[in-house]
């Protein structure tokens, strides 16, 4: 049988057979973990055994009258089974040979054990025929139902085959005791079974919530990660643009103070064109007594449709334009202004604003 088979013997219950590596691991370190912590209780159990064996020896109940017993083969076997025990407790061979842990190799080797030892204690007569029971339980409590059924029916069959063949059952009386144990046997590995059973499915369902749980927590880390990676970026864009934007104030401010100190008059439009700044020579040749956005409070009438005119063509073309046109001086005179229009464009070729140029030609 492989490990593979082992395992999956030990946990019966599983409805289809274990196949990644991952819950192979797992299944051989729960069997694992169980049956070193099984191995201390095997000790214990045949220690006592011995005890009482001793005390009832000695009280007068093994008597020849009243049991068949075989003093010596019950020490033999007893000593045979706790250094078996405190072997497999102390050097583990299990994890060397999974044969160990697989279910018909526990059935089995307690099924012989406690055979021999009714023998050895008086067959039907031997008070330790509780070890069937104890054996079961430890079965229904290790394995699946179907196991525990199959072992119980072996236990039954070891138990009245032993009986019949030292022709140790003659009443009636006997036949009932006889029957009842092996009822008791079948039954307790039922009830245990039934236990067992929702004992698994209450661990089932405690680690299904541990894991669902042990995921809550791994995905309100990730988003606390990720929270504080976005606050970081956040903060990280916050500092750029206060910085971006100290750079363009500053900018701003050393392009007006540029466009104050050339002597002709200057102004920006948005890309829309509606004007939105104007030089120093601007206001010392209007004296603010117009607004940039209506030409027809300061362009000559006869030129304004040839202003609007030009005006569109550079806009749709984004190109120079330029052109001679009579503008309104703060003191009524029309003077000859030669007018240039540029556009100031972006990396990706968007037009970020219009920059207007008029000098004074009258002269």
């Amino acid at each position: 049988m492989s490990q593979q088979e082992d395992y999956s013997s030990f946990f019966g219950r599983e409805e289809k057979p274990i196949e990644s590596e991952p819950e192979l691991e797992a299944y051989r370190e729960k069997i694992i973990a169980a049956e070193r912590e099984s191995g201390g209780i095997r000790a214990l159990i045949i220690l006592l055994n011995a005890i009482f064996f001793f005390l009832l020896t000695e009280m007068g109940y093994f008597e020849p009258e009243k049991t068949e017993t075989h003093t010596i083969l019950a020490y033999v076997i007893l000593g045979i089974s706790f250094v078996y025990s405190c072997f497999t407790y102390l050097f583990k061979p299990y994890e060397r040979y999974p044969v160990m842990l697989a279910s018909y190799f526990s059935y089995i080797s307690d099924m012989m054990f406690i055979t021999l030892w009714l023998y050895a204690t008086g067959g039907f007569h031997s008070p330790f025929y509780i070890m069937w029971y104890v054996a079961i339980v430890v079965v229904a409590f290790r394995f699946n139902w179907r196991i525990v059924w199959a072992t119980s029916t072996l236990y039954v069959v070891c138990y009245v085959a032993l009986v019949l063949l030292l022709s140790q059952v003659h009443s009636a009386s006997e036949v009932v005791d006889l029957s009842l144990r092996c009822m008791y046997i079948v039954a307790i590995g039922y009830i245990a079974s039934l236990i067992s059973k929702e004992t698994y499915v209450q661990t089932t369902e405690k680690l299904q919530l541990k894991n669902i749980t042990r995921s809550l927590l791994h995905t309100q880390r990730e988003l606390e990660e990720k929270k504080e990676a976005l606050e970081e970026l956040t903060a990280l864009l916050e500092d750029r643009v206060t910085e971006r934007t100290r750079d363009l104030e500053s900018n701003a401010k050393n392009f007006s103070l540029l466009l104050d100190v050339i002597d002709l008059i200057t102004w920006t439009t948005t890309p829309e064109g509606a004007v939105n700044y104007h030089n120093k020579a601007w206001d010392a040749f209007f004296k603010g007594s117009v607004d940039g956005n209506d030409l027809s409070a300061f362009v000559h009438p006869d030129d304004v449709a040839e202003v609007k005119r030009k005006w569109l063509e550079v806009k749709e073309t984004g190109m120079t334009g330029s052109g001679k046109f009579r503008w309104k001086r703060h003191d009524g005179q029309w003077r000859d202004m030669q007018v240039e229009i540029i556009c100031l464009k972006n990396e990706e070729e968007q037009i970020i604003m219009w920059i207007g140029t008029a000098a004074d030609i009258t002269a």
